[in-house]
């Protein structure tokens, strides 16, 4: 996938599969792109199983039971166990260091996220505390 078919794949609800140092996991993450800002910097929403570790996180910092979104696992072939959306927390990319980590084959498009799903995250990324208001009132529903 590169040149303009990899840009089609560049959009809300593409679900990608690659490792980042911008989180302190060397796992390899499913995630899923929730915005992009007019200057083409992409925001990824990280897919985990540990749903304790965000249930912690909720309840330390008084964040909204809604910015824990679980994704319908059997839904997506690639995903065989329960999946959760830390709605706290986006990972940023520009689109260059995006493409340049695709071209060197470090990324995997997986799928399209569900709608509904995709909403659930944007109402739960609007509820939290952590997320810049920029990126708040540019998120709508689909």
């Amino acid at each position: 996938m590169a040149g303009p078919l990899y840009k089609a794949f560049i959009k809300p609800r593409s679900i990608f599969y690659f490792t980042t140092n911008k989180i302190d996991s060397p796992e390899p993450h499913n995630s899923i792109i929730i915005y992009i800002s007019p200057v083409l910097n992409l925001s990824f929403s990280l897919c985990t199983t540990k749903d304790q570790t965000i249930k912690r996180y909720i309840q330390r910092s008084g964040a909204h039971v809604d910015t824990m979104v679980e994704l319908d696992y059997g839904k997506y072939s690639f995903l065989k166990q329960p999946t959760f959306i830390n709605c706290n927390s986006l990972v940023p990319y520009t689109d260059n260091e995006f493409e340049k980590k695709h071209d060197r084959g470090h990324v995997t498009y997986r799928a399209k996220l569900d709608k509904d799903e995709f909403n659930a995250i944007v109402r739960g990324i609007k509820l939290s505390n952590d997320i810049d208001e920029e990126i708040k009132s540019a998120l709508a529903e689909i």
